[in-house]
């Protein structure tokens, strides 16, 4: 079967901040041209940029979504607590064969619901979850989807250069892998910080940071993680003391 040519593809941004823009700058950079954005921006520096992003990318900004009538496939990329809103306010807008894809960082029952609300409207959807940066990789972004419509999704959107790995049947699996890998990344991350500033007062950061770095190197990530998992259980006892003394220091 012949993939599709990226350069016929009609596709819709609802939301034209950063992430709608940078997915806007990438497909253009594979030759798709036919690309419309429709905003809402909560304030006047907001509704700036926008039109900035429009006039620097050629990329119309609609001023209702009644324009996205025409779409193959819509992003939507808005904030959190208007991801619900944007669905009920566009997705009645688009053809019955356009695909709703859905990108914004959600909980699986959040993601669930904004499914319903276009799905009752009689429009196609797609959970998707955004696991790279597209303000640094653009459209290219590693994607995961979700859901029935997820593989129609994916192949309009590979031959366009994206990132897609389709991971199940059911909206909310995609929001599902973003968000609770999240507790790792987004823990990680804050207890790096956290033992570093701690480090940094007892003249020991490059130190500890080298230690834990060696943990991680090692060995693979998944035999790291396995090892962990594996022993604490077993030795939960004494790191739970550990633990209470690393809090004592860090208090300190």
């Amino acid at each position: 079967m012949t993939a599709p040519d990226p350069t016929h593809l009609r596709i819709g941004i609802i939301g034209f901040g950063e992430v709608g823009s940078s997915f806007a700058r990438g497909l253009r950079s594979e030759g798709v041209r036919d690309i419309l954005a429709y905003d809402e921006p909560p304030g006047p520096l907001q509704r700036t940029l926008a039109e900035r992003r429009s006039a620097e990318l050629g990329v119309p900004l609609l001023p209702d979504p009644g324009g996205l009538g025409d779409r193959d496939l819509v992003f939507t990329s808005v904030t959190q607590d208007a991801a619900g809103a944007a669905a009920a306010r566009c997705a009645g807008a688009l053809s019955a064969a356009a695909l709703y894809v859905d990108v914004n960082s959600l909980a699986p029952p959040a993601k669930i619901a904004v499914g319903a609300v276009v799905r009752d409207a009689g429009r196609r959807f797609v959970d998707a979850a955004i696991m790279g940066a597209p303000a640094r990789d653009l459209h290219k972004a590693p994607i995961l989807l979700a859901g029935p419509e997820a593989e129609a999704a994916a192949s309009l959107l590979r031959p366009a250069g994206m990132e897609i790995d389709v991971v199940g049947p059911h909206p909310g699996m995609a929001a599902g892998i973003k968000i609770l890998r999240s507790v790792l990344t987004k823990g990680l991350e804050t207890l790096l910080v956290e033992s570093l500033v701690a480090a940094r007062r007892y003249g020991l950061q490059e130190q500890v940071l080298d230690s834990f770095c060696a943990l991680l190197d090692e060995r693979p990530a998944r035999d790291t993680v396995d090892f962990l998992v594996r022993s604490h259980t077993v030795h939960a006892g004494r790191r739970a003391l550990e633990l209470e003394m690393s809090a004592a220091t860090v208090a300190d």
